[in-house]
Formats: structure tokens, C-alpha cells, sequence
């Protein structure tokens, strides 16, 4: 299918890190953000639930090999609820052909003020930052 998320798609499959974000609502991520997921579907090879009814565990996906995902979730519930949604999220990543995924909740930001008034959650994302710069290889380039 070509359409205008198709360059988005392309950028995501030559890109090293794909950085995502989206708030959760009704327990899960937005509705653009859950679009978005499905059409990585399209990274699955066209004989991917063949080979996983066959058994086969190391499946090959058109995104290429050692990408890195990272989702960054803004919610303003407290981290004890939708403990699930990390799981979720990180399946679906997998599946798709991500090998890293590092999920991120950053909860209790019910506005964008909010989030100036927590510094922990600019560390963190800082932490992680340099985390996968440090593994990703010399070449590394930003997409």
C-alpha cells in the first residue's frame, strides 16, 4: 500500500533507533500511534505465520537486523495501573522485527506543565539515550 504514511514506514526501516511516543487513553496508546503499529505488520515476511505455526522462533522481518525501538508513554495515571501495556508494546516490537525495545512510562503528566515539573523523567530519557548511543555501532547516524 502507498500512501502517506509509506515514507514514515521507509524512514523507520533505515533508521538504527526509532524513537515512538503517544499517550495512553482507554488503557492502551492513542489511536494514531495504534494505526501506526498496525502498518508495521507490514515488516512481517510474507510467510511469517507459516514458519510460526512450523515452530521456527528466529523469524526474519523486513526491518533488518539490530534495530532499536523506543516507546516513550505519557500518562496520567499512576505506574500501578496497565501494567500489562509494557508487555504489549514490547511484543508487538519484537514481532515486528525490533531486536531493543525499551519501553518508558512516564506517569502522572496529565498536562505538558506537568512534565517540566519532573526532572527523573528528563534523566531517564537522557540515561537511556546514552545507553544506546554507547551500544550502537561507530556509524551510528540520526534519521
Amino acid at each position: 500500500m502507498q500512501d502517506e504514511l509509506s515514507p514514515v514506514l521507509a524512514a523507520v526501516k533505515e533508521a538504527d533507533v526509532t524513537v515512538l511516543a503517544a499517550p495512553i487513553y482507554q488503557e492502551y496508546v492513542n489511536g494514531d500511534m495504534k494505526c501506526l503499529l498496525d502498518r508495521f505488520f507490514s515488516y512481517l515476511g510474507t510467510d511469517h505465520f507459516q514458519r510460526l505455526e512450523a515452530g521456527e522462533t528466529d523469524l526474519p522481518t523486513r526491518l533488518g537486523q539490530g534495530k532499536c525501538a523506543v516507546m516513550i508513554l505519557s500518562q496520567g495515571q499512576p505506574e500501578t495501573l496497565y501494567p500489562y501495556l509494557a508487555d504489549s508494546l514490547n511484543a508487538v516490537l519484537r514481532e515486528t522485527g525490533f531486536t531493543h525495545v525499551h519501553i518508558v512510562r512516564c506517569c502522572r503528566l496529565n498536562s505538558a506543565k506537568d512534565s517540566r515539573s519532573r526532572p527523573d523523567l528528563f534523566d531517564r530519557l537522557a540515561s537511556l539515550a546514552k545507553e544506546i548511543r554507547a551500544s550502537r555501532r561507530s556509524d551510528f547516524r540520526e534519521c
